[in-house]
């Protein structure tokens, strides 16, 4: 067993040992990932083709009007009644209840005729619809966003691109009718076809390499956690799925690669991620910290009422879609983070470390919602790494949580590593000392062994010393008691005319000499001496026998005493050895007659008493005399004990313990009972039937 135990801390060490050398790979390739990441990054930021003055990328961001079709029922041909205002900046979407018409007017350079693409820069967009002047003076429309399939699209891409064709004369005025619940400010940009592909390529390259970061983090956690089983960790990858789950949705990848042919999944799991994110990052957080420990429960309370937030927001918005639920939640999400942050600081300044550590990591994720914010509000130009420093920031901030964590795991298994050496060094004292108790105890066994050994032994030499002693007995009091018997009989032939006194004295000592003679010839047997102790030979006796048997002993010893057998309906006959019980009443009877007055009565009754959970017959010997004392009274069992009364009678003291003990043998019970001034009784109670058929 201490050889299993050690086998197995043994595995538990290497398999500890294994886990921490998978841990410090993990951390590298984290950090080399995180390497490769920001190097690829600013590789793909000097790759991007030119601003606005290029010939192959021309961002639309001025001279656009606005107008709102509140009715959302407004056609092309409608739109001349509209009241179109200018716009300071780039496109802006805002939340509002109706359709957005943009216009905008392409003035003339033939250097840019020909087939162009026009990018509405921002995924998520229900519903884009451009109308193009055709030269018949007419509009052809296409129409193409996240609630349409996107195998209607003229350009398989995240965001919105349209195919136009540029004249080299005239200027070409166009219009973009929008619907959707974004908020944001987005860039139209006019693509040379060849260049809109490189910059596809690279941009694919970039959100690749975030991409891969976020699975590797999935799958290095998950594995972890089922390694280690850390809560935190489990917190954490779970807020990285999360979070990776709405980066790809949110960017318009899920619509664009993976659900293409089911919008309507794609939009219910987009608000979903995006809703759940915020209860997942609450949830994260105060786990890493370690506020969600037991201690407190307002962290819990307010995760709880996150979660409930999010969740009831994202019914609502699925089931009724109303105007004002995505800018409710977009509210609760910005004030999280402030809140974070202030329980960060005071984690902080509480001295834990944990909270430093998140600091630091968000600290990037802050500045870009700042950049993002001011990219909504007009003062920064939207390009790239605007529109996407969130989500870098998150990478970044996820990549040092995960460093976190990752020393946290090995720290744990450190602390694992302590304990299992512990443990073993412990499992050797307690074999060395269970050892020792062992041989003690086998020591002990054997001379217990032993001794019983000596005492089976001694019981066996006993047991043969009694067959010979109650050999000599039975053969030495057979003959004096036949002599007795003998001479008894013949006074009473020889002197029939004599005194009736006299002749009474002969048929006592006639009578005597005759149960004596029967009482040898059935217990002094050597063969009854060994049985009776192990099998006690039960039958149905008559009662009324038994009774009338000690009857007739007590009147050997019997001074004029009334001797009367009574037997109560139901207990005519009783289940019992008759030799053993007829032993045990002539011991009650011949007491009764031998330690009371001349002419005291005594009376043997049997009756059935079923109050118990089984019948029993109760035999009673009881007298009329003057009874024993209390104190007397419980030491009567004893072997040799006689009363203060009893010492002027020939007596041994053994009778009332041989009668307990044969009543026992066959499984009954013998009670004693004086009260004062009511006599002495001896009940005996036998079980309605024998014990093997009970």
């Amino acid at each position: 067993m201490q050889e299993n135990d050690r086998t197995q801390f043994s595995i538990q060490h290497v398999i500890g040992r294994f886990t921490a050398q998978v841990v410090r790979k993990v951390r590298v390739g984290q950090g080399l990932l995180l390497l490769l990441f920001l190097l690829v990054s600013l590789l793909l930021s000097a790759c991007v083709p030119g601003g606005a003055g290029s010939d192959r990328r021309q961002a639309l961001d001025t001279g656009w009007s606005v107008a709102i079709d509140r009715s959302r029922a407004l056609t092309i041909a409608d739109i001349a009644g509209l009241r179109f205002d200018a716009l300071p900046g780039p496109p802006a979407l805002g939340y509002v209840d109706g359709a957005v018409w943009l216009r905008h007017t392409l003035r003339a350079d033939p250097a840019r005729a020909g087939e162009r693409l026009i990018e509405l820069q921002l995924p998520g967009i229900d519903e884009a619809t451009l109308f193009w002047p055709q030269p018949d003076g007419r509009f052809s429309a296409r129409t193409a966003g996240d609630r349409h399939p996107m195998a209607g699209r003229d350009v398989r891409h995240r965001n919105i691109v349209f195919r136009v064709d540029l004249p080299a004369q005239g200027d070409v005025t166009f219009h973009l009718r929008v619907t959707g619940t974004h908020n944001q400010t987005f860039s139209v940009v006019l693509w040379e076809p060849a260049a809109f592909l490189e910059a596809a390529l690279e941009e694919h390259l970039l959100w690749g390499a975030l991409f891969a970061l976020h699975v590797v983090l999935v799958l290095s956690n998950l594995w972890l956690f089922q390694a280690t089983r850390d809560t935190t960790t489990g917190l954490f990858a779970l807020y990285t799925t999360v979070s990776f789950g709405a980066i790809v949705l949110v960017e318009g990848f899920g619509h664009a690669h993976l659900l293409d042919g089911w919008p309507t999944l794609n939009h219910v799991l987009l608000v979903a991620f995006w809703m759940l994110s915020v209860p997942a990052t609450y949830l994260f957080v105060f786990g890493f910290i370690e506020l969600l420990d037991g201690t407190r429960r307002w962290p819990r309370r307010v995760v709880a009422a996150v979660a409930g937030a999010a969740a009831l927001s994202l019914l609502i918005d699925l089931a009724l879609a109303p105007t004002w639920i995505r800018p409710a939640f977009s509210t609760l999400q910005a004030l999280s983070a402030p809140v974070l942050a202030g329980v960060l600081v005071w984690r902080s300044l509480q001295g834990a470390a944990a909270a430093r550590l998140l600091l630091v990591a968000m600290t990037p994720t802050f500045a870009a919602v700042a950049l993002k914010l001011l990219r909504n509000l007009g003062v920064l130009e939207p390009n790239l790494w605007i529109d996407s420093a969130y989500f870098f920031g998150l990478a970044f901030y996820l990549l040092v949580l995960n460093f976190g964590i990752s020393r946290r795991v090995e720290a744990l298994r450190r602390s694992k590593d302590r304990a299992q050496a512990r443990a073993l060094a412990l499992s050797r004292r307690t074999e060395s000392e269970l050892e020792r108790r062992v041989a003690q105890r086998t020591e002990q066994a054997a001379s217990a062994m032993q001794r019983a050994r000596d005492t089976l032994e001694l019981e066996r030499r006993v047991l043969a010393e009694q067959r010979v002693l109650f050999g000599t007995i039975s053969h030495e009091l057979r003959t004096p008691v036949a002599v007795i018997y003998a001479t008894a009989q013949n006074l009473l032939l020889q002197q029939p005319a004599a005194a009736e006194p006299l002749l009474a004295r002969y048929r006592k000592i006639h009578d005597a000499c005759k149960q004596l003679s029967h009482l040898l010839n059935e217990n002094l047997r050597e063969d009854r001496f060994m049985a009776v102790a192990a099998i006690t030979r039960f039958e149905q006796a008559q009662t009324s026998e038994l009774l009338e048997d000690a009857v007739a002993m007590a009147r050997l010893g019997s001074d004029h005493h009334g001797l009367q057998a009574t037997v109560h309906g139901g207990a005519e006959r009783t289940w019992c050895d008759p030799v053993l019980t007829r032993l045990a009443l002539s011991v009650l009877a011949e007491n009764a007659v031998k330690y009371t007055p001349p002419g005291t009565a005594v009376k043997l009754t049997a009756h059935v008493d079923r109050s118990g959970a089984r019948a029993e017959t109760v035999l009673e010997v009881v007298d009329d005399g003057p009874g024993v004392s209390p104190d007397e009274l419980v030491r009567l069992f004893e072997p040799g004990y006689r009363g203060e009364k009893a010492l002027a009678t020939e007596g041994s003291g053994l009778g009332l313990a041989l009668a307990r003990r044969l009543v026992e043998l066959q499984g009954g019970t013998l009670t004693l009972s004086s009260p004062p001034g009511q006599g002495f009784a001896g009940t005996i109670r036998l079980p309605g039937a024998p014990p093997q058929a009970a």
